[in-house]
């Protein structure tokens, strides 16, 4: 029974929706590299999403990791001045 109810859950979902992306722990570790087809560093690295024990694989170039890296650096920056200021918290 659970059986056929889950094959009609997974036949009713809209493919092309993308699925939300979750709160995931991720492993430092990359675990493949490589070029892409416009010379760009390919990064990829096995992340398991909150609640799960199943990793998945995720890839990013090298340039999206700096990007992402200093927009975490600089948003951490702004949230300490705020604070030391006392703009939150109150």
């Amino acid at each position: 029974m659970f059986a056929i109810l889950l094959a009609a859950a997974v036949a009713a979902a809209d493919p092309a929706q993308p699925p939300a992306t979750p709160t995931t722990t991720v492993s430092p570790v990359a675990v493949t590299s490589g070029p892409t087809a416009n010379g760009e560093k390919l990064v990829c690295w096995m992340e398991a999403p909150s609640g799960s024990h199943q990793k998945e694989r995720i890839c990013a170039t090298q340039a999206q990791l700096d990007r992402s890296r200093r927009n975490a650096q600089d948003y951490m920056t702004q949230k300490k001045f705020e604070l030391n200021k006392g703009l939150v918290g109150n």
